[in-house]
């Protein structure tokens, strides 16, 4: 799931999500289309591992067929379809390592998902997501940047927009 939380919609024509196992250097992509409203959501489908109980809503991407690690990864955001190179790629729009990764923003990766948790970025600083917050907290650190918890239901560009928001003082 992607966020815009700014004041402008983003153009995502050429843009890509891609993934590497946790140690991995080899890239798989997936092809984005369309627009992110401003403070609205985007959905990506990945390979399915099987029913695990509440389905999806419909993908804003075409689903992809890569079959992600429930546990551990790397997952980048490109404003490009052409596939990144190396553990560590440089010139993403942002890098997310989860669970056991080798490589991450800041000083670790996110804890583990699992079956039954995601990994759900802040709203902001030490606060833990809920609806109407938003998920925009990003100092680049994805230990501190990340939750996880029990799986919370996917918004995608049908999903109602949220206020800007407004942290914590």
């Amino acid at each position: 799931e992607l966020y815009n939380p700014t004041d402008q919609d983003v153009s995502l024509e050429n843009w890509s999500v891609q993934y590497a196992s946790s140690g991995g250097n080899t890239w798989a992509v997936t092809p984005l289309k369309g627009i992110i409203k401003s403070h609205g959501y985007y959905l990506v489908g990945e390979g399915s591992g099987g029913p695990a109980g509440v389905d999806l809503p419909a993908s804003d991407a075409t689903p992809g067929a890569i079959n992600m690690s429930g546990t551990t990864g790397k997952v980048v955001l490109v404003n490009s379809q052409t596939a990144v190179t190396g553990t560590t790629p440089t010139g993403v729009i942002d890098f997310v390592g989860f669970g056991g990764a080798t490589t991450f923003e800041g000083s670790g990766p996110t804890k583990a998902p699992s079956n039954v948790n995601s990994v759900q970025r802040r709203p902001y600083a030490n606060v833990d997501p809920a609806p109407g917050k938003g998920n925009a907290w990003d100092t680049d650190d994805n230990a501190a940047d990340f939750y996880v918890g029990a799986v919370a239901t996917p918004r995608n560009t049908a999903s109602p927009t949220e206020s800007p928001m407004v942290p914590v003082t």
